[in-house]
């Protein structure tokens, strides 16, 4: 084989590994769970006690380094998962990881392993008496599937690759049973995880 042959299939070779290896960074596998998790509930204390355990659980970033704050429509946070018909009296609140990952998913995997999670709740509390509340989570989850070449004004630059996914419906109830826990609520349902 000649010097240049040899250059043009090493080439070759080469831009079909390359092309190979970054098309399969994004690819994104998906575990079977045989029932969704509940992601709504009532707990038996009242509106005002539901709130201030959510208050202390989850401010000052505390639970996965989530912010956590009150859903002031108007303020830039009306977005679809707060026009949820009926909303209007509620209280609405969102819990949500920004720019820095919430963990990694329990359904969402590559060959590299669990994908990292970038979620955001929207927590909705509903008295339905003076002594139970119900807690309603909407969530639009998104994951890590690997990294993108980008540009920003001609200059390239290595870019996180996330994309959006189903709800698991399995880190929405791990919130809910959470402040079950502290709350001390009884008869609560296990969570099922895949197999």
């Amino acid at each position: 084989m000649t010097r240049s042959k040899y250059k043009t299939t090493n080439t070759i070779i080469l831009t079909f590994l390359v092309w190979s290896v970054s098309s399969a960074c994004y690819l994104r596998l998906t575990k079977h769970i045989s029932e969704i998790n509940p992601t709504e509930y009532i707990f038996d204390f009242p509106i005002a006690v539901v709130k201030t355990t959510m208050d202390t659980l989850f401010s000052d970033n505390k639970f996965r380094g989530m912010g956590y704050h009150f859903d002031y429509l108007g303020m830039g946070y009306d977005d679809k998962l707060s026009k949820i018909p009926g909303n209007e009296h509620r209280q609405n609140l969102i819990l949500e990881s920004n720019l820095v990952s919430a963990g990694r998913s329990e359904i969402y995997y590559n060959w590299w392993g669990r994908l990292k999670l970038y979620p955001t709740y929207h927590i909705i509390l509903d008295s339905v008496s003076d002594h139970r509340t119900r807690i309603i989570i909407a969530s639009e989850p998104k994951v890590k599937t690997g990294l993108g070449l980008d540009t920003n004004h001609g200059i390239p630059y290595v870019s996180a690759h996330i994309t959006k996914v189903k709800p698991s419906t399995i880190e929405e109830y791990e919130i809910i049973q959470l402040i079950g826990e502290v709350l001390n609520q009884k008869g609560m349902p296990n969570i099922i995880r895949p197999n």
